[in-house]
């Protein structure tokens, strides 16, 4: 049995005539994507935006620095702020493709609507990564928003009413709670939602740790502390997965040499560079460059075997962790 059938049937059908693959596309509803795979697929880098993703069916697993996560269909899962990524499409099928729709949020949106939210404080740890069974009201509202793809004259004045309404709705869930920290400017996790945009968008320029620390007025001790609760890893670990995975996107596209692409991304040496690209990604850079990337041509087969590093009891960590009861 298909969750929501309706839904199911209208965005595969949409997939379908516009040729949509497994990675995100352009669409006519702005921050809106659709995500289409018949075939399991192979271990894939990538760097996910804030985002709300809704998995209709088939499966999808990633690894955000060790932290397993599940796109299970008929949940929705949300990514609080910016974070490097390995997924693999593991279910996948003609009769039952890995079929999702994804919404890039917006931090002013979220951050106006936070304001006639109470303060619930940051005494308690919260995930940035959050899994859980879709409601009816997220359900609905992102049924209305895949009908606006068919509706090109009603989605000026629809779409920023069904985007409010759903910001809304995910701020005051229970997957909301980092959301609700981070949507306020002068708390601790909104500074460092801050910080992680700000070396994103600054991705080649020199970064100290305590230059970042004083940028989101905490000492420098806790500051680390924080942020690594927050994100998972340290900012140098952050910072260094940025600039590879900023710089295999040039490779890919050629856009320079070896070397130009090192210094563009920050690296001062680009022998160290060429070791941190193998070690992430398993291929040199000039590999990468040539178009001899054979994780990219082996994605092109079936498979649905998880890489190795990412262990079953982990996934089963996540299902616990990430998934009420």
């Amino acid at each position: 049995m298909i969750f929501s059938a309706d839904l199911f049937c209208q965005t595969r059908s949409y997939a379908e005539r516009e040729g949509l693959g497994f990675t995100p596309a352009r669409l006519p509803v702005s921050r809106l994507s659709i995500l289409y795979s018949e075939t399991p697929t192979q271990i894939a880098h990538t760097i996910y935006d804030p985002v709300f993703c809704l998995v209709l069916s088939g499966e999808k697993h990633a690894d955000f620095h060790g932290v397993p996560a599940i796109f299970a269909e008929g949940h929705g899962l949300v990514v609080s702020l910016d974070l490097p990524a390995t997924s693999w499409i593991t279910k996948a099928s003609p009769d039952t493709p890995y079929l999702a729709i994804a919404v890039e949020l917006e931090m002013p949106v979220l951050r106006e609507l936070a304001r006639d939210l109470p303060d619930e404080g940051e005494e308690q740890p919260v995930s940035a990564l959050t899994s859980a069974p879709v409601s009816d009201a997220l359900l609905n509202v992102m049924t209305r928003l895949v009908s606006l793809l068919e509706r090109p004259s009603d989605r000026e004045a629809l779409v920023p009413l069904y985007m409010r309404e759903l910001h809304y709705l995910l701020l005051t869930s229970p997957q909301g709670a980092m959301l609700r920290r981070m949507a306020r400017a002068d708390s601790q996790a909104g500074r460092i939602a801050d910080i992680v945009a700000h070396l994103r968008a600054n991705i080649g320029e020199p970064m100290r740790v305590e230059d970042l620390a004083r940028q989101a007025a905490m000492s420098t001790t806790v500051f680390h502390q924080r942020f690594k609760e927050i994100t998972g890893m340290t900012p140098v670990q952050l910072l260094k997965q940025l600039r590879l995975l900023e710089a295999q996107r040039a490779l890919r596209a050629r856009h320079g040499n070896v070397t130009q692409i090192a210094l563009r991304v920050g690296y001062e040496s680009p022998s160290q560079f060429s070791r941190d690209y193998s070690r992430m990604f398993g291929l040199t850079p000039r590999a990468e460059r040539m178009g001899q990337d054979v994780s990219m041509k082996a994605s092109k087969r079936s498979s649905s075997t998880p890489p190795e590093r990412v262990s079953r009891q982990s996934v089963q960590t996540l299902r616990r962790a990430v998934t009420p009861p």
